[in-house]
């Protein structure tokens, strides 16, 4: 018998375990920095030397920020009272606190990044982290990386976020994929820990943007309502747990409440005197069915729906570009199908449609009447001035099922034609997602969506600090009066100007920007104004106006004999003009 050598197996030459595993996220990494390059990359510039927006907003944006991260460090006394609006009190709460944002802002501060170039790191980072929450959440409803990816690209790049370039403070919103899934979790298996992921991530987007929070909490009751609706409640689970359960999530409610304390505070305060919106003001600004049609500016390819569609834009009347995009649209309508599919009525994609729904039902302008009068009454909703905003949350679960369907789409495919044609189709799908989001160049200050270069908002603070610097001692308070015949944003952002000198050299100012102004405060263009506002309307003492720097140029009449007598007590120097 002979003997045979027996054969080496050799092993077989294929991909490495570790593919599989990192394919899903460089595939998303991929489409993050593809998005990233046609939406944000024209706002900051491929050198990263611009600042999004013009010289107002997102300046009161920075300087709370910075305001923020002195008082962390010790260079300021007093959060709340951030020293402009002199000598009015709980400013700092007028417009969002960004006592959510102050980590990161401060992290880039505490690096070396001076104000503006942290503050144009923090926005960026704003991307990241809503494009990574949005990707978790769908991988946590059991969706592939692609649906994931897109609903994370329609999300974070949508053409109604990218509208709001000029309003930093709308784009941290990396806390509503996690609290909504959560509470889709909790809906459909009712525990308390996942009652404290949800409550947990709707305050921590309250601290980061009051505006979203509160859109944030409206689509969780509509997202209830809705699985309420066309889901399968665990009533039992969720009206009649046991005795232990009841214990822990009464303990997570009342621990969410005593966690918002801080970012209430001031609300609660006696003296927090803000001119509230009238409820005809907020009325005006409800979006109309249209408006969801309509593409603003950014939208490169979607444009052209304004002049299409029309409409008459007026105080009275104004319109509101929300169109969400055509993904999130096609999502939409995919969602509709699944609602009114018996088969398809219990699942995430008809729930989330079906909020979505809700939500921009409730918040709606029809003719002649609204549901949102009755919310009127409710804490916060009255204070809540641009409801219209709340296209940008509407944009979350349009986006969850844009992926949904993108990814079903793809599954469809491969079965039917085969892996190849697979391929062919995630090509096509996220052609359509990045032409879909990508925006314009920047437009102009009257536009809204422009851009500031650092070293140009450096220059300026640095050179009108210098001008008020030689007249400064410890009691001097500063004034600016507006522009004489200057346009409203010319008189904005000298009052945004005369804050950040103010910050620089440590003195309060009686000017201000924000978005709820102290009652009875306004840009004084004369002399007796303003000092109605410090004696009458506040007690300043006497003592105090004899030590007051004012600049510019008084307008209105100077015959009243209060006026000419103020005009001769107080010199107002010559407030420069930069370019």
């Amino acid at each position: 018998m002979m003997l045979t050598r027996p054969k080496l197996a050799l092993p077989r030459l294929g991909r490495p375990r570790l593919w599989p595993a990192v394919r899903g996220p460089l595939f998303a990494v991929a489409v993050f920095v593809l998005a990233f390059a046609g939406t944000v990359r024209p706002f900051v510039g491929s050198n990263f030397a611009y600042l999004p927006g013009d010289l107002v907003d997102n300046r009161l944006n920075n300087f709370i920020l910075e305001h923020g991260y002195r008082w962390a460090t010790r260079q300021q006394k007093e959060f709340w009272h951030v020293p402009f609006c002199y000598p009015a009190r709980w400013v700092t709460a007028c417009s969002d606190a960004h006592l959510g944002n102050l980590p990161i802002y401060a992290a880039f501060r505490y690096s070396g990044a001076g104000p503006e170039r942290a503050f144009q790191l923090w926005w960026v980072t704003t991307f990241v982290l809503t494009f990574t929450a949005t990707v978790w959440a769908m991988r946590r409803l059991k969706q592939g990386w692609l649906a994931a990816t897109v609903a994370a690209t329609v999300f974070t790049f949508g053409p109604s976020q990218m509208l709001c370039m000029g309003h930093g403070q709308l784009f941290p919103r990396y806390f509503v994929p996690l609290a909504v899934v959560f509470w889709w979790e909790f809906l459909n298996r009712p525990h308390w820990k996942l009652l404290l992921g949800t409550v947990a991530c709707w305050v921590g987007q309250v601290y980061c943007t009051v505006y979203i929070g509160y859109f944030l909490g409206l689509l969780l009751v509509m997202m209830a309502t809705a699985f309420v609706v066309v889901g399968r409640p665990n009533w039992r689970g969720l009206l009649w747990p046991s005795v232990r359960e009841v214990a822990f999530r009464l303990a997570v409610l009342v621990a969410g409440a005593a966690a918002l304390y801080p970012q209430l505070r001031p609300y609660l305060a006696p003296d927090h005197d803000v001119a509230k919106p009238t409820p005809e003001l907020i009325l005006s600004y409800l979006p109309k069915p249209i408006d969801y049609l309509r593409a603003g500016q950014p939208s490169a390819v979607w444009s052209w729906t304004r002049a299409v569609i029309g409409g008459e834009d007026t105080p009275a009347t104004p319109t509101f570009h929300l169109f969400p995009g055509a993904v999130a649209g096609a999502g939409f309508l995919f969602g509709l199908a699944c609602l009114f599919r018996k088969s398809t009525r219990r699942k995430p994609a008809a729930v989330f449609t079906l909020a979505a729904l809700l939500l921009g039902a409730v918040v709606m302008h029809y003719p002649g009447w609204t549901p949102y009068r009755g919310f009127l009454n409710l804490p916060l909703a009255g204070s809540v001035r641009g409801v219209f905003r709340v296209g940008l949350m509407i944009l979350f679960p349009l986006a969850v099922v844009a992926g949904i369907a993108a990814g079903q789409l793809v599954d469809a495919v491969r079965q039917k034609w085969g892996a190849k044609s697979r391929w062919a189709t995630v090509a096509v799908l996220l052609s359509l997602v990045l032409l879909d989001v990508k925006s314009h160049e920047p437009g102009g200050p009257e536009t809204g969506i422009g851009r500031t270069a650092i070293a140009d908002a450096v220059a300026r603070r640095e050179a009108l600090a210098d001008v008020v610097r030689p007249y400064v001692d410890p009691t001097k308070v500063l004034y600016v009066f507006p522009p004489p015949g200057g346009s409203l944003h010319d008189i904005l952002v000298t009052q945004v100007d005369a804050m950040w000198v103010s910050q620089m050299l440590g003195i309060p100012t009686v000017n201000g920007w924000t978005g709820h102004w102290p009652r009875d405060w306004f840009q004084f263009p004369t002399y007796s104004t303003l000092f109605w506002w410090l004696v009458p309307r506040n007690g300043i003492p006497g003592e105090t106006l004899d030590r007051f720097l004012i600049f510019g140029t008084p307008t209105g009449s100077e015959d009243s004999p209060m006026e000419q007598d103020f005009r001769s007590r107080f010199h107002a120097r010559p407030w420069p003009t930069v370019p």
